[in-house]
């Protein structure tokens, strides 16, 4: 991982999808075609979930209805672009 990242508004988000069946067409219902997913990266956990790290174009303006479905969702998630030691490492 390194480097700057071209895509314009793009949040970057952490997800835990549980391990069931539906669970990535639920992810994908919540926010696609609204917005762009311009990175999707999965790692299976075994019984404990997957760890999805997400890149999806939100303007600003979105960024509050972008929260409220991702809360409605329900999976766990955070903002990984907010993180300060997250940006010290693509920056």
């Amino acid at each position: 991982m390194g480097g700057r990242s071209s895509v314009e508004e793009e949040v970057l988000c952490q997800f835990t999808f549980p391990e069931r069946p539906g669970a990535l067409m639920n992810f994908l219902d919540s926010f696609s075609p609204r917005w762009n997913i311009s990175l999707f990266h999965y790692r299976a956990e075994g019984g404990a979930g997957a760890n999805v790290l997400v890149g999806i174009q939100v303007s600003e303006q979105e960024m509050e209805e972008f929260r409220n479905r991702a809360q409605v969702l329900g999976y766990e998630y955070v903002l990984v672009s907010e993180d300060s030691i997250f940006n010290l490492l693509m920056h």
